[in-house]
């Protein structure tokens, strides 16, 4: 599993000389954790109704594993009986309107106020601009390219961070300067240029970033970004990309002088772009930028 670099540093600097044992915990069996709230129940009293196996956790004070296998394949009306059983007090259980349970996800709702004695409160499904906000409607407008929407379910500028790496050097010299990336555990939008906001410590620039294959040069995927109006002393090592909105789609050009040009027609829209941020718009507003 990659982790974000930023993330690694700063695990470095708080584990020392055990942060290559941490590395390595990551490559074994997933271990579920639990910690008992003793303001509400004591360790002792929670062995006695936890409906799970349980093994303490050697640095965590009131910490255990617990191992899922011994419940994950039950029934629906078995699992809820044994909550029933193990949990005396249990008398209401809240859950989302899609809330699914039981082996193979066989049970719902409805089945839950059926076998449920006691009361069962389910949450409405949340929507704006008249769409269930899911993550996967999210991950759906950014495999699109429709940022827009993707931030708009969001209530934010869909954003990641990266690594600075070195280029192909073609942009500093016959194009624009750009900075490439490597991201690691973020969705990646559709392949394209966009305008966008670069956060490079604790100053934001605008930007447009290039997502995709160097269909004009060398055929390679890559992430490039270009800080715009703006000359860096110096490269910094991670920075992070708030996307605002998708301008185009990938091009192939014959001629670098024509990449150039369109690349300064990105420029101009993304700076259009990077004056208004479109999340204080009310929700039943109309999108009606124009990015021709």
């Amino acid at each position: 599993m990659e982790l974000p670099v930023a993330f690694c540093d700063e695990m470095k600097r708080i584990l020392g000389d055990e942060y290559e044992d941490y590395l390595k915990s990551m490559e074994g069996t997933r271990k579920f954790g639990l910690r008992v709230n003793t303001a509400k129940i004591s360790v002792e009293d929670f062995l006695k109704i936890s409906p799970f196996e349980l093994t303490p956790i050697p640095y965590v004070k009131n910490g255990f594993y617990y191992d899922l296998k011994n419940i994950k394949n039950l029934r629906g009306d078995y699992f809820i009986g044994l909550l029933c059983r193990d949990f005396k007090n249990l008398k209401r259980i809240v859950v989302g309107y899609d809330f699914k349970f039981g082996k193979d996800r066989g049970w719902d709702k409805h089945d839950l106020g059926r076998i449920f004695n006691g009361e069962v409160i389910v949450v409405s499904e949340f929507c704006f601009d008249g769409l269930g906000v899911h993550s996967s409607a999210i991950k759906r407008f950014l495999n699109d390219g429709d940022i827009y929407r993707a931030n708009r379910l969001l209530g934010r500028e869909y954003s990641v961070e990266g690594e600075v790496i070195k280029g192909q050097g073609i942009g500093k010299h016959e194009l624009y300067p750009t900075l490439n990336l490597i991201i690691y555990p973020y969705t990646t939008p559709k392949d394209g240029v966009y305008a966008t906001r670069t956060r490079i410590d604790d100053k934001t620039y605008t930007s447009i970033t290039f997502i995709g294959t160097r269909v004009s040069t060398d055929g390679l995927f890559s992430i490039e970004n270009h800080i715009i109006d703006e000359n860096l002393k110096s490269t910094p090592k991670n920075i992070r990309i708030c996307f605002i909105e998708k301008i185009r789609d990938n091009m192939k050009f014959y001629d670098l002088k024509d990449l150039k040009n369109q690349i300064a027609k990105d420029i101009e829209i993304a700076k259009n772009v990077a004056k208004t941020c479109d999340l204080t718009l009310t929700q039943n507003s109309t999108h009606l930028r124009d990015l021709s």
